[in-house]
């Protein structure tokens, strides 16, 4: 996320253009069933087999359609597609403290988020306490090697023993954008969009993990580890007004939309049985909510923010 690179020399500016964007080439758009493929990838949970209330950390603008609740660090939609989406339990939180008891989700979701973050291992640790198993996606490493974006920080990938390999990047431009011709790198590209068209899933890190996360950090954090919210949050900026699902066909929409209507949780659970301090994992104290909760062994209050509870500070 936008802090991760603050320390990490020499970087463009977030008003510089975020090269490239993910614009097909012209020869057309991918093909239907390479469409259909990334569709379904984002109703399916693998390694989920039905048991306990599903968490969606980082949701941004496509919380899981099966998740029961949903956190995320930033208000701002200066990374996303699209607007930030709450539609169901939510909570703001960072990623390295989650406020949530120990093991009490069944399962996890953490979709495109662990590339943005330079020391991801607090993380992943967190993640492991919250819940019993659970489902990780990132970029490929070719996809990061041909498409990178400024606020990438790592190449995710599974090695052949099973582990999350993890690979701090010492530049956000590691790839062909900064060591190939513009020939060469037109010609990547095309393959990348090729690959994305025949299958998507080619171009994605899926870990699915159980009891344990197994990875493997290559590299040093250096500085900016802790996600923290964008400054004009404060500011009040107003939101996103153009959805990026805009771009896509009404049929499409429609499709989608009546995909995650059938696998949206019809009961979800209460704040009350879930939420805890994320410093001492203390019981929280109700009596102020929704305006607030405060921890009764350590003290600590946490306030609302936009109409829900911050843990962020």
């Amino acid at each position: 996320m936008r802090s991760v690179w603050h320390s990490r020399p020499p970087m463009p500016s977030r008003d510089e253009e975020i090269a490239p964007s993910f614009e097909a080439p012209s020869g057309g758009p991918a093909r239907p069933i390479g469409k259909l493929k990334s569709a379904m990838r984002r109703v399916q949970l693998p390694g989920f087999d039905g048991d306990g209330l599903v968490l969606d950390i980082g949701c941004g603008s496509h919380p899981h359609p099966r998740a029961h609740f949903c956190c995320d660090a930033f208000s701002s939609d200066a990374e996303r597609s699209a607007p930030l989406k709450i539609d169901r339990p939510f909570v703001w939180a960072d990623a390295h403290r989650l406020p949530f008891k120990s093991k009490s989700f069944g399962f996890s979701v953490f979709s495109h988020v662990l590339e943005h973050l330079s020391d991801p291992a607090p993380v992943l640790r967190e993640i492991q306490r919250c819940s019993r198993a659970g489902y990780i996606e990132t970029p490929a490493p070719f996809t990061e090697f041909c498409v990178p974006y400024t606020f990438h920080a790592s190449r995710c990938s599974v090695s052949t023993s099973g582990e999350l390999y993890i690979e701090l990047k010492s530049r956000w431009d590691e790839g062909l954008q900064s060591c190939a011709s513009e020939a060469v790198y037109a010609d990547a590209m095309k393959l990348w969009w090729r690959l994305y068209a025949l299958d998507p899933l080619l171009t994605l890190t899926r870990f699915s993990w159980r009891d344990e996360i197994r990875f493997r950090v290559v590299g040093q954090p250096t500085g900016g580890s802790k996600i923290t919210e964008a400054q004009d949050d404060a500011a009040g900026a107003a939101p996103k007004t153009e959805s990026f699902g805009a771009q896509r066909s009404r049929l499409r929409n429609v499709l989608v939309d009546s995909a995650y209507a059938l696998l949206r949780p019809r009961r979800f659970p209460s704040h009350h049985d879930l939420l805890c301090c994320p410093d001492c994992h203390g019981e929280l104290d109700f009596g102020a909510y929704p305006e607030s909760v405060t921890c009764a062994p350590c003290a600590k209050r946490f306030p609302s923010f936009r109409g829900h509870l911050d843990f962020r500070s």
